[in-house]
């Protein structure tokens, strides 16, 4: 048994032609494993993709004995059988790359569907909402902010990244009237407020196409650019995000971020061949970050934000009332009716934007849950919950609406595949007490086919 053991060894080693069908079976095996695991996933996929790792170790074990057999040959001198087996480790190690290419893109390009929608039904005996579609139609409606930062890029610059920092509106609002300062900042939609474990984050939201639209950015929330803007030819690229943050430290900081204080001049620092920078003003658990791309080193666009926030909260430092409040929001921030909630079909099939329109009646943030109608089964709870916190504006009068905005990610179910979801609008009070529900909606909806992002 054990001569013909290692006759048999010693035939596969001296043999070039064995590893290289044997080699080639295995990846050839171990590929389309690969394929029908993931992108064509099969009843037990665990088994399929244990038995494409074993194909795989296989070809390892084949490859390894190919290489000592090399140095074995190399030893003895064996010259013809060395350049034989040479050949053939070359080949196999292109086919190896090629083989990984092929993987990486299925894995990239393949669908990872989770079959969660597969046997759903929408119920017919209940009202169904159907999202919105996506708006692609551009328009010229913008709010005062945006006008100011388009008129910045209109002008020429001078090419020097040194601002001097003037928040001093801001320090004193809140100082001398902060729970006023976060009221404004609420009822206006131009602002996002959201809570994350006790700190108040404030980010400019921007008006498109008629609507108080939030984003989340590539590189930080509330990133606009001159994308969504329509890319018109006369604005040159850009991106900006605007930000007043509540508490001590800003958790998104980097090497390249600039710390500047009250009544400084000072050159903000450039990165990413001088076209970006992340400065934020610090004073007294209290900062305003703002984050810039744009062509020139000049930070236009830094210092028409720090200036028109400078702006905007001076008649509230000069009359620190409720009246005076209420007339400084736009027009559209409060509306008269009933509570209500929208969805709006983002780029990307089971992304969402929402607008809800609702009063609770008191101070504290909205948050939504959402669940499948026919299991009840609850929707992206963390993702959910964390996206859609907004401490909004809120009155005595029920019939005054504020808006709260966000933009969210359905994680279940995959593109192609509608199926019914309840959507609840939550509250949870400053004040405490027990989370409330204040009303419900039913939509038609589809999962994000997360292989999208791979």
């Amino acid at each position: 048994m054990k001569t013909s053991l290692r006759r048999a060894i010693t035939r596969y080693i001296h043999s070039w032609w064995r590893p290289a069908i044997c080699g080639s079976a295995l990846i050839a095996v171990f590929i389309s494993l690969v394929y029908f695991a993931w992108v064509r996933p099969l009843a037990a996929p665990e088994v399929v993709w244990t038995s494409a790792i074993i194909a795989l170790l296989g070809f390892a074990i084949a490859y390894l004995i190919l290489a000592l057999s090399i140095l074995w040959f190399l030893f003895r001198r064996s010259w013809r059988k060395l350049g034989t087996h040479s050949l053939v480790l070359l080949l196999f190690s292109l086919e190896f790359f090629c083989v990984m290419g092929m993987v990486m893109a299925m894995m990239m390009m393949g669908p990872n569907q989770d079959h969660f929608a597969d046997n759903l039904t929408i119920p017919e005996n209940i009202e169904i909402t159907e999202p919105i579609s996506q708006e692609v139609q551009f328009d010229d409606e913008k709010d005062e902010f945006q006008v100011a930062i388009l008129t910045a890029l209109a002008e020429p610059g001078n090419n020097q990244p040194t601002l001097t920092v003037d928040i001093s509106n801001l320090i004193t609002l809140n100082r001398t009237s902060p729970d006023l300062l976060q009221r404004y900042l609420a009822i206006n939609p131009a602002w996002r407020v959201s809570q994350e474990n006790g700190n108040v984050l404030a980010t400019r939201r921007w008006k498109l196409n008629s609507n108080w639209n939030f984003v989340d950015g590539v590189f930080t929330i509330g990133e606009y650019s001159n994308q969504h803007l329509g890319q018109p030819k006369e604005v040159p690229f850009f991106s900006l995000s605007v930000s007043i943050g509540f508490f001590d430290d800003p958790t998104c900081t980097a090497e390249s971020t600039c710390f500047l204080s009250q009544g400084e001049t000072a050159a903000i620092s450039l990165s990413r061949q001088d076209t970006y920078s992340h400065g934020i003003v610090k004073n007294n658990g209290l900062f305003v970050e703002i984050a810039e791309f744009a062509e020139n080193k000049e930070r236009r666009l830094t210092k028409t934000a720090l200036a028109f926030i400078q702006r905007e909260l001076a008649p509230l430092v000069e009359r620190p009332t409720e009246a005076h409040l209420r007339s400084q929001v736009p027009i559209d921030c409060i509306k008269q009716g009933q509570p209500s909630i929208s969805l709006r079909k983002a780029e990307r099939e089971g992304v969402y934007q929402t607008s809800i329109w609702s009063n609770p009646g008191e101070q504290g943030y909205l948050f939504l849950k959402a669940f499948e109608i026919t299991t009840g089964q609850q929707l992206s709870q963390k993702s959910l919950d964390q996206t859609s916190k907004e401490i909004i504006g809120w009155s005595e009068n029920p019939s005054e609406l504020f808006l709260s905005n966000t933009v969210f990610t359905i994680d279940e179910g995959d593109w192609g595949q509608d199926y019914a979801a309840r959507f609840e609008v939550w509250f949870s009070p400053k004040s405490g007490g027990l989370d409330r529900k204040l009303f419900e909606e039913n939509f038609v909806i589809q999962g994000f086919d997360s292989s999208f992002d791979r």
